[in-house]
């Protein structure tokens, strides 16, 4: 999946469960940290792409700042969760991630799309508009909340910019 539609399904996604924009913005850019990882150090979809580190990380920085919140480590989860989608978005094409060996040639995917393709763009768009559809269910485009969540990024602005 391209970079673009990474970040929108994540968005949304994480959007539709948490409301939160600090929290949506965290997983955006974690949706495309394992592409980044990459850049012309490890072969495509491969070590950045293999699930059990993800997964751990996300668990353990979620286990922490559940005990002792601190912005940093909810910060940390949330991009672990953003890259977590990232495989799952990229589980969902042809190409597929590697599940048995981060170096493996061989790689699962579930077919439903090729990078590039109208294909692509149809799931990505299709996925967004259901998060968002349950945004909306979810009363999360409401004044109140909007208004709510300005405050709330104003306030954690304020504490970055120290």
């Amino acid at each position: 999946m391209r970079w673009q539609y990474h970040k929108l399904t994540s968005g949304a996604a994480i959007y539709a469960v948490t409301g939160g924009y600090f929290s949506t913005c965290m997983a955006m850019i974690g949706s495309i940290i394992p592409d980044l990882l990459e850049m012309g150090i490890v072969r495509h979809r491969t070590v950045t792409h293999w699930p059990p580190p993800w997964i751990v990380l996300a668990l353990v920085s979620y286990e922490i700042c559940r005990l002792s919140p601190n912005i940093w480590i909810y910060i940390f989860t949330f991009i672990c969760i953003g890259a977590l989608l990232h495989l799952g978005e990229d589980y969902l094409s042809v190409t597929g991630i590697p599940f048995r060996s981060p170096v493996s040639t061989r790689r699962k995917g579930f077919g439903m799309y090729v990078t590039g393709t109208m294909g692509e763009s149809i799931l990505a768009t299709s996925v967004t508009g259901l998060f968002l559809g349950i945004a909306w269910i979810r009363g999360f485009f409401t004044t109140g909340h909007v208004m709510e969540e300005i405050v709330k990024v104003k306030f954690l602005t304020a504490l970055f910019w120290r």
